[in-house]
């Protein structure tokens, strides 16, 4: 976690899409450790599936040339 750790602390973004990549970057933690066992009652399956949702939403709130969203219907 220690390059999250160092992406949050050297942040130099406006403020709303600062606060906006915090929780980007939360969700996609809480989805490596629901991967990792660390979250009781969590199939792994279910952390890759927030970390996807994590990454769709990325394109919702940045500016990202030919950015692409992941299929997760199935």
């Amino acid at each position: 976690m220690t390059q999250f750790t160092y992406i949050v602390e050297n942040c130099d973004l406006e403020p709303e899409a600062d606060a906006q990549l915090h929780i980007l970057l939360g969700n996609i933690i809480q989805g490596v450790e629901v991967i990792e066992g660390k979250v009781s009652g969590e199939q792994p399956e279910q952390g890759l599936i927030k970390m996807a949702q994590a990454l769709n939403g990325y394109g919702s709130y940045f500016d990202h040339p030919h950015w692409e969203s992941f299929d997760i219907s199935h």
